[in-house]
Order: C-alpha cells, then sequence, then structure tokens
C-alpha cells in the first residue's frame, strides 16, 4: 500500500492506493478497516487479468462528523471465496440497510484472512 501512509492523520474519507503482483484468480484483495476489536469491509481492490497492478479505492474511517483522534488500522486482506462471499454479503447488508453491525472476531463474523499490507492511521478532525 503506497498511500495512506502509517501514522498519518486522514479525513474521514480517503483513497487508499497501491500495487500487487500475481494474486492468484481464486483470492480476491479487499481492504478492511478496523477500529478497535471492530472489522468494517470497505470494498474488493479491483486488479487487472493476471492479478498485477496499480489499484485506488475509496476508504472511510469513523463517521462523517465525528471520531476525530481515534486511530485505525487499514488492512489489505486475501479472501478466499468464503470470506469474499462474506464481505459481500456485509457490504450489501450495509448498502441496503445503512448501518449494520460491524464484524469481529469475538463473536466469529469476521473471517480471519491473512492479511497482505497495512497501515495504522489517525482520523483528522
Amino acid at each position: 500500500m503506497t498511500s495512506p501512509k502509517s501514522d498519518t492523520r486522514v479525513p474521514h474519507a480517503e483513497t487508499a492506493r497501491g500495487s500487487a503482483e500475481h494474486i492468484q484468480d481464486t483470492i480476491t484483495l479487499w481492504l478492511i478497516v478496523k477500529a478497535g476489536r471492530s472489522y468494517y469491509p470497505q470494498g474488493k481492490i479491483h486488479l487487472p487479468i493476471g492479478g498485477t497492478g496499480t489499484w485506488f479505492e475509496p476508504v472511510y474511517f469513523g463517521t462523517p462528523n465525528g471520531c476525530a483522534g481515534h486511530e485505525y488500522m487499514l488492512y489489505v486482506v486475501a479472501a478466499d471465496l468464503a470470506a469474499n462471499n462474506h464481505f459481500e454479503t456485509y457490504v450489501r447488508r450495509r448498502a441496503s440497510q445503512g448501518k449494520v453491525r460491524a464484524l469481529s472476531d469475538s463473536d466469529g463474523t469476521y473471517p480471519n484472512p491473512p492479511i497482505y499490507a497495512s497501515v495504522k492511521v489517525i482520523r483528522k478532525p
């Protein structure tokens, strides 16, 4: 991941950027924001056929009118078919219902895919 950089201050909405090489067809890269013990799938990283290329995708840290000073982790994860389906279901529910409960390790709703890249960021006022 080339942007955002670790330990930088970010606005509510940010564009994450990076590159990937030789990602298998059976893997889908996802951007995940972690706040405390909660995980918020942001969206898939779209790569060209062959799994090599640069990417940029929108990411949201916290709520639009709050969360200044809070720390977040931004992960690029490698989702297999089951994890990809789980994340897609979460994103569809969020789109149709608005606010939905975050995914979590503690209640078993986060599938815990391998992390390919991570950065810690701090929310700007």
